[in-house]
């Protein structure tokens, strides 16, 4: 039995569009886990969808990188090979490694450190342009997929007379044919995702002063800057017992400039944290881990 050689069964018509699009300049990019899918391209415009995403669970979280100030583009190369008799024989496409840059005065060390911790990971990207547009694709015509990716963080550049200390990243895209034949993209009307789009923020749980049993102190900053938050509902944080890990509930908190007074019956040892992003009432943060208190 033969094995016939098909070929390719995607040759498409060529008529023209009757309308023309600008999607920008490539500015901003949500890395996703690979195999992440957005069923449709009308769940894919709502904003619910990406804050979903930005709020899961690590293993499948979505990932946006701050929007880049300035970008260097290179171009899908074609390669070739030449025979010993002069023919020449075309091989495969070379995917283009484009760089970005983020604003050198908004890195500070511990962001570096959490942007340099995502390099080499197994992701995929949908690419946010300068005119709003989100990239992917669809291979099925109805799911918005990303596009696999080599994501590579670089060295945060030294400050020089010429230039800033930027942070730099390069994404190349995993094939040529994930855009050339199966690109799509949409577009938001009542949000904009180049700046309603952002990655979620740790924050750090501390006990202040000493606790008793009717009252446990506890603050809460971002541990990238330390900015006190203080919008969080008193149902968002979760105490247990050190003893045997049980719950146990305040009567009622108070807050002042990312301090929260919680006030119990009967507090006994035990730890605080914050319920996870997707479960909390405000959206965004992370907790770095519990605080620990001993009542006296």
């Amino acid at each position: 039995m033969a094995y016939p050689i098909t070929c390719s069964t995607l040759i498409k018509n060529t008529g023209e569009s009757s309308c023309s699009v600008n999607y920008g300049k490539d500015v901003k990019h949500i890395l996703v886990p690979r195999g992440t899918e957005i069923s449709t391209a009308a769940n894919a415009i709502l904003l619910a969808t990406w804050t979903t995403g930005i709020n899961a669970v690590s293993a499948s979280r979505y990932r946006p990188i701050m929007t880049s100030w300035r970008s260097e583009f290179t171009q899908d190369e074609p390669v070739f090979q030449t025979g010993d008799y002069g023919a020449e024989d075309f091989l495969y496409v070379t995917s283009a490694k484009d760089t970005f840059y983020l604003q050198g005065s908004k890195i500070t060390p511990k962001f570096n450190s959490n942007m340099q911790s995502l390099s080499n990971g197994s992701w995929a990207v949908y690419t946010v342009t300068s005119n709003g547009y989100i990239k992917g694709k669809t291979v099925d015509g109805v799911k918005f997929l990303p596009i696999p990716c080599t994501f590579r963080m670089l060295p945060q550049r030294k400050n020089t007379d010429a230039e800033g200390a930027e942070l730099a990243y390069t994404i190349r895209m995993d094939s040529t044919d994930d855009w050339n034949l199966y690109g799509a993209a949409v577009k938001p009307t009542d949000w904009n995702p180049k700046t309603s789009l952002t990655g979620l923020l740790d924050v750090n749980l501390a006990i202040v002063g000493t606790p008793s049993a009717t009252e446990v102190v506890v603050s809460v900053l971002t541990d990238l800057n330390s900015d006190a938050v203080s919008t969080f509902a008193v149902g968002d944080f979760l105490f247990y017992k050190t003893s045997d890990d049980t719950a146990q509930t305040p009567e009622s908190m108070t807050v002042v400039n990312g301090v929260y007074t919680f006030v119990f019956t009967a507090a006994v040892n035990g730890y605080v944290t914050l319920k996870a992003p997707s479960a909390a009432s405000i959206k965004g943060y992370e907790s770095t881990g519990a605080a620990t208190f001993t009542i006296s």
